[in-house]
């Protein structure tokens, strides 16, 4: 199911959208597991092998619901003595057309040094700082190398961070053929007044720490 025979794990945070339902069902098949973070109230779903967190913080923090999918697939790893493994991690409005989970898997592992990988029409390994921006409603990250998102940066350019930072870890690669489909990019952040707000404190909190911003 994954690059090199190492287990892949995929971790969406959600509040429960009707999306949620194709986002899973895209994946079934493509993984060794799911860890379903799930936020504002909603339990997750009435069936399917899923695991599911829950997310006990006071507020929406997307870099903290990764973390905790991160975490939880970490800890499942480390009991079963699992030393490498992929994750995936997916906004609950992606779909993934049967393949690409592999596809990007197979193109992280393809490069020992790199430590993230996302969607992108031209294949090359990224190691500083620059204008190619990470698909975050899609990426993967190499496991055991323990990359955690910044959770300062609550609701936006937390993608971005975790990709510079694995650039200066090792890397970041870009990986074409990647066949998925984004239903609402921005869907929440245009929707909700809050959000808006917030992504605008995560830019400029993003730029005095990276000293420029993030596209």
């Amino acid at each position: 199911m994954s690059g090199d025979k190492i287990p892949t794990w995929i971790v969406v945070p959600s509040g429960g959208r009707p999306c949620l339902h194709d986002c899973l069902a895209a994946v079934r098949g493509q993984s060794d597991g799911v860890a379903l973070v799930v936020n504002g109230g909603y339990t997750g779903p009435d069936s399917g092998p899923v695991t599911v967190v829950k997310d006990e913080g006071p507020d929406r923090n997307i870099s903290r619901w990764w973390n905790i999918g991160l975490d939880a697939v970490a800890r499942r790893c480390d009991h079963q003595g699992i030393s490498r493994w992929n994750v995936v991690v997916l906004n609950d409005d992606t779909v993934m057309a049967p393949g690409s989970v592999d596809t990007l898997v197979s193109g992280l592992r393809r490069h020992r040094s790199a430590q993230l990988a996302f969607c992108g029409p031209i294949g090359r390994l990224l190691t500083e700082p620059g204008p190619d921006r990470i698909t975050g409603w899609c990426f993967a990250v190499r496991g055991e190398g323990g990359l955690r998102a910044d959770e300062s940066l609550k609701w936006w350019a937390g993608d971005n961070a975790l990709d510079w930072a694995a650039r200066a870890a090792g890397g970041s690669v870009i990986v074409p053929g990647v066949d998925h489909t984004h239903l609402y990019p921005n869907g929440y952040t245009v929707a909700d007044r809050q959000l808006n707000e917030q992504a605008g404190r995560d830019m400029e909190l993003f730029v005095q720490k990276w000293g420029r911003p993030a596209w």
